[in-house]
């Protein structure tokens, strides 16, 4: 055997020992990133616990798969429970220092409190996305059928496909994102008159700067002083009569209260107005009355049919809302929530 080929076989032995003692080096720092960060959740109201962690994939790639996730947390009532395995896609380039991007496809069970309902939410779920070095979300993607969301009092929604994107926007430091919902089936609670079927809902805008892994206090509060802002450019739903679209931006003050600027269109509130009066909702005379008065603020079509639609400038600023000229005050459950953020 030729010199130089021994030399190469010695030389590419050398590189697999050592590459195979890399690999296995670095499928014990993956866990072990893995388990300190559930230690790092844990606390008197809330535990985050891990059945297994399985690392594959040798020699070229690390596939990491979390079985059996289960998390609670007391505080907000909510609690989640993995249906099955969780992948965790990892670079192999530089395992120890990397982007998070997962991914994974199983069932969503999760009991929640809303003032004192509890809604419990099952479906089948896939998604992924990526945590950058700066702990924000870059990216996220979600895709979910026949979600089932359930409660006592209410009765059960169901919601056909929903669709989320968030992914970096160009023009600014932040993220885009959209969402695509329905169709949405309603319990008849839920049916002021329009249908029990919610035919379509989307929501178009951009987020900037990133959002924070953790959307507690502290990191909305940092947020917040970074100019953070929503810019929802578009939102769309069609219900029954209704067609309703709203643009607008949301941001904090200095008190950490939210303030928004919003244009909200309707497009069939005079046939809406009837369905509310003829479900006894609202009595026939106020009915008319609201017709009435929303006269005002009707705008014409574009498209030259003589027919007219509901123009509204909605404001929020010091927890009142402003809907035209009037000025409402938020319910006090939801007023004291926006006051936690303080």
């Amino acid at each position: 055997m030729p010199r130089s080929l021994k030399i190469l076989l010695i030389v590419l032995a050398a590189f697999s020992l050592l590459y195979a003692v890399y690999w296995f080096a670095a499928a014990y720092v993956i866990e072990r990133q893995i388990k300190t960060e559930i230690a790092k959740q844990q606390r008197a109201d809330r535990s985050l616990t891990l059945g297994k962690i399985d690392v594959s994939g040798f020699p070229l790639r690390f596939n990491v798969y979390l079985h059996e996730i289960e998390f609670s947390d007391q505080g907000d009532g909510l609690t989640f429970v993995s249906d099955g395995p969780l992948k965790i896609k990892v670079p192999s380039y530089a395992p120890w220092n990397f982007e998070v991007k997962t991914g994974g496809e199983h069932n969503l069970f999760m009991d929640g409190p809303s003032g004192e309902q509890t809604f419990r939410i099952e479906g089948a779920i896939k998604f992924h996305g990526q945590i950058g070095f700066d702990q924000r979300v870059k990216e996220f993607f979600l895709d979910a059928s026949d979600l089932r969301v359930h409660n006592e009092e209410i009765g059960m929604t169901r919601i056909g496909q929903l669709e989320l994107a968030l992914f970096p926007e160009e023009t600014v430091t932040g993220s885009r994102f959209e969402l695509r919902a329905g169709p949405l089936s309603l319990p008849a609670t839920l049916n002021p008159g329009l249908g029990s079927v919610v035919e379509a809902l989307s929501v178009d805008g951009i987020v900037t700067p990133f959002i924070p892994k953790n959307l507690n206090r502290g990191h909305l509060k940092v947020w917040a002083a970074e100019e953070g802002s929503v810019l929802l450019e578009a939102f769309k739903m069609t219900w029954g009569e209704i067609d309703l679209s709203a643009n607008g931006k949301i941001f904090f003050d200095d008190k950490m209260l939210p303030v928004a600027a919003m244009d909200l269109s309707v497009d069939g509130h005079k046939q809406a107005l009837k369905l509310f009066a003829d479900r006894g909702l609202i009595p026939p005379t106020k009915a008319a009355v609201l017709k009435f008065s929303l006269a005002a603020f009707t705008k014409p079509k574009e498209d030259g049919s003589g027919q007219r639609f509901l123009f509204i400038p909605l404001s929020l600023k010091d927890l009142l809302l402003k809907v035209g000229p009037l000025t409402l005050k938020l319910p006090s459950k939801i007023a004291n929530k926006l006051r936690g953020l303080q």
